[in-house]
């Protein structure tokens, strides 16, 4: 069982993520009404290939806090800065999935130079 960590992001909520493996680093993102959890099969196969596979849960999801309250995408952008920040990446891959797509694509926009690769999954380039 993986151990789960904890960030805390620009306003004091507290964001849960764990890691497996070592090597190039993959952040992966889920989408609404999920967790890290998601990525349970890819983060196996990620750490047999050589990867390090980290793992967030964005804020109202799964272990992290933040579910009493209302969050938009700058919070949530915010969060992952504070992640990445916290973990010390200074470059890595970016993986997506359906709102975690799209938090991914505003962050690369803000730090282009951290994102080695950008993988986006049923995702789209906005809300609404």
């Amino acid at each position: 069982m993986l151990e789960t960590r904890f960030v805390t992001g620009a306003d004091g909520t507290r964001i849960a993520w764990d890691e497996t493996g070592s090597g190039p680093a993959v952040v992966l993102v889920h989408g609404l009404g999920s967790s890290r959890r998601r990525w349970d099969r890819l983060a196996s196969e990620l750490e047999h290939a050589g990867f390090r596979a980290l793992r967030l849960d964005l804020r109202g999801f799964g272990q992290s806090g933040g579910a009493e309250r209302r969050s938009g995408m700058a919070e949530l952008v915010s969060d992952l800065e504070s992640f990445v920040e916290h973990v010390g990446l200074e470059r890595f891959h970016l993986v997506g999935h359906s709102l975690g797509g799209m938090l991914s694509q505003l962050y690369v926009v803000r730090a282009p130079e951290r994102v080695q690769s950008l993988v986006l999954a049923s995702t789209t380039s906005h809300n609404g």
